[in-house]
């Protein structure tokens, strides 16, 4: 019965944004007799959705049928906006820097910029890895709200299995641990001398689409620890934050 009354809720909110164009947040909880996060929330998910736009002012508008946006969509402009920022990184890193998604279980690589470096990672775009070891997998599974990483849990734990090496510690600890510290490593476990470490790339509403991730050869890293950073890496972290800062304040959607 929730399911319906929120399905309810949201054809409501649709259908007055399609009435009364540029209709603000407070407008629309009012004359559907929403509380404003209740409102957030169904507006939220329907512009992620490509049903609704939101103009400088604030206010919403309904979008055309068929001109409405899918989740590729707006992957494919975060990896466009991306392309400069990507390059930027590269060069300050020396290293090779991708950007990833989710995949049900597997995470996979959309874009990258490799290092020029002779001993180098190359680009991973194409390939899907186990989202619970990679990195990149890890961030954005932590970006997920916690029912949905719960309900995802077993398929993600299943495709550990061909991973490198196992976690270090149980899957939803490591979750959590990602979720609190706002980043994600990987140290050989997606393959054997790999270094990864990653941060959210996050859009002007809804949930986290897409990571940053700045890998490496282990063989060029300082000696790692799976407890403590070490000062490069402290130093890759700052510099991956920056740079996802710089690509979310350019994304449309």
């Amino acid at each position: 019965m929730e399911t319906i009354k929120s399905v309810q809720q949201a054809l409501r909110v649709l259908r007055h944004v399609y009435e009364h164009p540029q209709s603000t947040m407070s407008d629309i909880a009012r004359a559907n007799e929403l509380s404003t996060s209740t409102a957030h929330r169904i507006l939220a998910t329907l512009e992620v959705a490509g049903f609704v736009s939101r103009d400088d002012d604030r206010g919403f508008t309904g979008v055309p049928v068929g001109q409405q946006r899918t989740i590729d969509d707006s992957i494919a402009h975060c990896v466009e906006v991306a392309q400069p920022h990507l390059r930027a990184l590269g060069s300050v890193t020396a290293e090779t820097v991708h950007i990833a998604t989710l995949r049900g279980s597997l995470v996979e690589f959309v874009a990258a910029v490799e290092s020029t470096k002779l001993v180098r990672v190359s680009s991973r775009v194409g390939l899907q890895v186990p989202a619970g070891a990679a990195a990149a997998g890890k961030m954005l599974l932590a970006s997920l709200p916690q029912h949905e990483f719960d309900a995802l849990e077993p398929t993600v734990a299943e495709a550990l299995g061909s991973a490198a090496h196992p976690l270090q510690a149980s899957l939803q600890s490591v979750i959590a641990q990602t979720r609190s510290l706002g980043f994600a490593r990987n140290i050989n476990e997606t393959e054997d001398g790999i270094y990864a470490l990653a941060v959210p790339i996050r859009r002007p509403v809804g949930p986290v689409l897409c990571s940053l991730t700045i890998t490496a050869p282990t063989t060029r890293m300082p000696p790692l620890s799976h407890s403590k950073m070490t000062p490069v890496e402290r130093s890759w972290l700052e510099e991956l934050r920056r740079s996802a800062r710089s690509i979310e304040r350019a994304l449309l959607h």
